[in-house]
Order: C-alpha cells, then sequence, then structure tokens
C-alpha cells in the first residue's frame, strides 16, 4: 500500500514537472528563426538583412492580426478605415519579404514571437478602451518599425533588401501620421 502511494506521489510530481517545462519552455518563434539564419549565414552578407527579414515579418504580422481585430471590435469608422490600410499595406509588404526569404533561404516564422502574441492577447482581451489602446498600439510599433527599416536602408549588406527596406520607410511614416491623427481624435472622443 506505502510503495502505491509513493509510485502515485512521484508519477504526480513528474506530471507536474512536465506540464511547468513545457509551459515554460515554449520557444520563441522569431528567436529560432533568427538564430537558424545566423548558423545558415554566419560570417556572410546576409547574416544581419536576415534578422532584418524575420523581425519585420514578425511586425508585419502582427499588424496585420491587430488590425483584423480592429475590424471586428472598433466601433469607430475611423480607426476600421486606418487597420484596412494596414491590412492591406502590410500584407503586401508581407507577401514581398516572403518572396526576398524564400529566393535567399531565409528562415522566418509563420507564428508570432512572443513579444507580439503578448501584445495581441493584451489588445484582444481589451473591451472597454479598444479603439484607444489599439492606436495607441499602432503608434508605438510604427515608431519601431521606422526604426527597423531605416537602419536597415543604412546599414544593410544586401543591396535588394537595404534598397527594399528604404523603399518602404515613407509608406510607415504616412501610417505612422494617420496613426497617431485617429489615436487623437479617439482621444478627444473618449474626453468628452
Amino acid at each position: 500500500m506505502k510503495t502505491k502511494k509513493v509510485n502515485v506521489l512521484i508519477t504526480v510530481c513528474m506530471f507536474s514537472a512536465a506540464v511547468f517545462t513545457t509551459a515554460f519552455a515554449q520557444k520563441d518563434s522569431k528567436k529560432v528563426a533568427i538564430k537558424e539564419n545566423e548558423e545558415k549565414f554566419e560570417d556572410t552578407k546576409l547574416e544581419k538583412d536576415a534578422k532584418f527579414v524575420v523581425e519585420a515579418c514578425d511586425a508585419g504580422t502582427f499588424q496585420i492580426m491587430a488590425s483584423e481585430l480592429a475590424k471586428r471590435k472598433s466601433s469607430t469608422q475611423m480607426v476600421k478605415d486606418l487597420a484596412d490600410k494596414l491590412i492591406k499595406d502590410h500584407s503586401q509588404f508581407n507577401v514581398e519579404l516572403k518572396s526576398v526569404a524564400k529566393e535567399r533561404n531565409i528562415t522566418i516564422s509563420e507564428k508570432l514571437s512572443l513579444k507580439y502574441q503578448r501584445k495581441f492577447d493584451n489588445l484582444n482581451e481589451e473591451t472597454e478602451d479598444f479603439d484607444r489602446v489599439y492606436t495607441r498600439v499602432i503608434v508605438n510599433d510604427h515608431k519601431e518599425m521606422i526604426d527597423l527599416y531605416e537602419k536597415e536602408a543604412e546599414k544593410g549588406e544586401v543591396a535588394e533588401i537595404k534598397s527594399w527596406a528604404s523603399k518602404k520607410v515613407s509608406t510607415l511614416k504616412q501610417h505612422l501620421e494617420m496613426a497617431e491623427n485617429v489615436r487623437d481624435s479617439v482621444r478627444e472622443v473618449s474626453v468628452k
């Protein structure tokens, strides 16, 4: 009887350890792709540019998913219009990036990184101030994306990727300006 209790206790402990390990061992898909590319392109011109492609795809995928959510959850037409524009442009960006990735054998992830998955989950849980939270997130993320793209445009080593990033900076700045205007309008409405 005592042996049976010990065996049950050991089994429960092992199961608990397995669940705990699985829950905390989730791999960040972006980091996995970056590491794989670093190994693949170590000491080549493509190493840093591959990292840009992975990060830009991740950011673009988040923009698309967050904007699709905005189209469903927003009660404001201007937020929905912004979301439409972002879905259209970032979908095109990602198609182009995935084409470059395929041509250059760059590994990218189809899943969001843990960073963007958390942002998406938080946005999805938002109910009362969805429009304000969404526009704030879009503004902040576009500032980060502009920085990412400008660095690639300035310091990229693969001419095709560097040139592509450079051409997209103006579109990202337009997105930022639109998002700031919508954010400010949403703020004004919520204050009244």
